[in-house]
């Protein structure tokens, strides 16, 4: 709201009247002011007394914000969790499904052809695992497994 210009009164300048008229606007937004400041500094006063009273009203108040950020975060990991969740088993599905049709396409290999096929599969594993802790312990559990090159019996 724009504050208009009182009526000319006679016998004096139209400049003078302004000058008065902006004098009485600026003691009203003093006034104003003050009126603002004297609310915000009863408020202060009110919240430091709210927080005398209460001991380690700050402490919780953070406490209390830390908890429902922990909140989000939880809400928001359980949701991806469960999108994990459903992506696995939608997976698992098609796996399911490509290993019941890779069955009844391909006849079963008999034991020694089936090593043979994992040794070749693997190789590339077994290259990486070369001279690494790893190597000696794999061959321990998987004795059909064997680096490619090394002596299997038959």
């Amino acid at each position: 709201m724009r504050p208009t210009l009182p009526p000319a009164s006679p016998g004096r300048s139209p400049a003078s009247q302004g000058q008065d008229w902006l004098e009485a606007h600026l003691i009203r937004l003093r006034a104003q002011l003050i009126v603002q400041e004297s609310a915000l500094a009863a408020a202060r006063d009110d919240l430091a007394a709210l927080q005398a009273a209460v001991p380690g009203l700050p402490a919780r108040a953070a406490l209390a914000r830390q908890a429902q950020a922990l909140q989000q975060r939880v809400s928001d990991l359980e949701r991806a969790c469960r999108s994990w969740q459903a992506r696995a088993e939608r997976e698992a599905g098609r796996a399911d499904t490509l290993a019941r049709a890779l069955a009844a396409a391909a006849p079963p290999l008999p034991p020694t052809r089936l090593a043979d096929a994992l040794n070749a599969w693997c190789a590339p594993m077994w290259r990486a695992l070369q001279g690494s802790h790893a190597g000696p312990r794999l061959s321990a559990q998987f004795p059909a497994l064997v680096p490619l090159g090394a002596h299997r019996p038959r």
